[in-house]
């Protein structure tokens, strides 16, 4: 996501105080962002019907919120899971 100037999320009603508390407005980050609801889980291409307006005729990239993870030492434990995984895979494989 970095490299272009604003963003626009697309989160749920119970979700969107989250999202705004967590991001802001972007100007910490060195970003824009914008927020427009998505009242139901309709899908992604909703997403984009949505913020048609702020996409109108830029180059955009869809982000899933679900996908956006956070936490106290979350980078730790996925650097362990990665190590098992390719520690078996490599055993797999020989």
């Amino acid at each position: 996501m970095q490299g272009s100037a604003k963003y626009s999320w697309s989160p749920r009603p119970h979700d969107l105080p989250l999202f705004k508390r967590l991001l802001g407005d972007g100007v910490d980050l060195g970003m824009s962002f914008s927020y427009a609801e998505q009242a139901t889980p309709n899908g992604l291409a909703e997403a984009f019907v949505i913020g048609r307006d702020f996409v109108a005729a830029a180059s955009v990239c869809l982000v899933l919120g679900d996908n956006i993870f956070h936490g106290h030492g979350i980078s730790k434990m996925l650097q362990r899971r990665y190590a098992i995984c390719t520690a078996a895979r490599s055993s797999a494989i020989k």
